[in-house]
């Protein structure tokens, strides 16, 4: 699968840099922030086989985000001076902002193009989402690069590679809403658009929202963590949580929701809606922010809430993830404190952690 990954990538850059000899070219060319994106076909099958970003640099040298369209994923760098032996390894240190640094294999793809694999699932990956600069050190040099908008470019990345499958398949292809910037501080409630959510007398529903909840524990192994029976959900929380499955750990008060997708509907806007809602029911000072991040090649929309009334408050962080042939698969962790701030994942695991256990959970057949 590599060495495919690298024949890819190799001639996708060709295609870029209008080599002669490529075998794949561009037909969908789109930016995200900095970055210039592309679709492309195999020109011998007219099949599409990637998608690739790329960013240029003043010193010269140009970095591409690849992946294919089975969601493997390529890091590779390129310089017109450079002379390497197609085929040679070696290694690579990358510095993330000031995360600890990471020992990688590198590989020339070409005399001047160096890969470097980049898991779905793994440290780069999630560095290179989170970080703003990363400086590569590899045969006695040192390189620079500012690393503006990754996490939206990965999620874009992504949909470019669904759409085009969609399409392929004869289907529409998937929404992907725009990202919304953070919400300040309101003092009028804004109104709510309630989602359509299951009722929660169908059974199937109910049943399937009770195997996802049972898995999302299991995946993120939270402490103390066992389902609620609904007299045992707090009287506060009763009401949100009467169409769904509550759970309770050390972490917080949890809720799994179903909720079917209307025509136009993402998680985006499933996640916008949630911060109406709320906004609505709070009574106080009241703050939200939304962010989307690619998790397992899965989309995770993560919207955070917090009320301040009086002398209580609440926070709840909401993880929204699509389901196929339904809709979306809502994961809600409250927390009844005095501050109301809002805030990450609770005691027992880390943010990335919960991701990948909501987006693994939201896939429980």
């Amino acid at each position: 699968m590599l060495k495919k990954l690298i024949s890819l990538c190799f001639f996708g850059v060709l295609a870029f840099s209008n080599g002669p000899a490529s075998a794949s070219s561009a037909y969908r060319e789109f930016r995200v922030g900095d970055w210039s994106v592309g679709a492309y076909r195999d020109n011998r099958t007219r099949q599409f086989s990637n998608c690739m970003a790329t960013g240029q640099y003043r010193s010269g040298i140009s970095l591409f985000v690849f992946v294919s369209r089975s969601l493997d994923w390529l890091l590779a760098f390129s310089h017109p001076d450079w002379r390497l032996s197609p085929g040679q390894k070696f290694p690579i240190q990358m510095n993330f902002d000031q995360r600890a640094p990471l020992h990688l294999q590198a590989e020339a793809i070409s005399s001047n193009l160096v890969g470097v694999p980049m898991p779905a699932t793994g440290p780069v990956v999630e560095a290179f989402r989170q970080s703003y600069v990363l400086r590569a050190f590899a045969l006695g040099n040192r390189f620079e690069f500012n690393l503006t908008g990754t996490s939206r470019l990965l999620v874009e990345m992504v949909h470019c590679v669904r759409t085009e499958l969609a399409i392929e398949r004869g289907e529409p292809p998937p929404v992907l809403a725009q990202p919304a910037p953070a919400r300040p501080p309101a003092q009028t409630p804004i109104p709510a658009r309630r989602e359509s959510s299951v009722s929660p007398h169908s059974t199937e529903m109910q049943l399937l929202a009770t195997r996802i909840a049972s898995n999302l524990l299991l995946q993120a192994q939270l402490p103390n963590a066992r389902l609620l029976a609904p007299s045992e959900v707090p009287s506060e929380f009763r009401e949100v949580a009467a169409d769904g499955v509550a759970f309770v750990s050390d972490a917080g008060l949890g809720l799994v929701r179903l909720i079917r997708s209307s025509d136009g509907n993402s998680s985006q806007m499933v996640a916008s809606n949630l911060i109406a809602s709320d906004a609505t029911a709070c009574k106080g000072e009241f703050a939200s922010a939304r962010s989307t991040s690619l998790v397992d090649n899965d989309v995770v929309t993560r919207a955070s809430v917090a009320c301040r009334q009086s002398e209580t408050g609440f926070s709840t962080n909401y993880y929204i993830v699509e389901r196929r042939g339904f809709g979306f698969v809502v994961v809600g962790v409250l927390n009844a404190d005095r501050d109301g701030a809002p805030g990450g994942a609770r005691p027992g695991i880390g943010e990335a952690a919960l991701q990948l256990a909501v987006s693994k959970a939201a896939a429980t057949p």
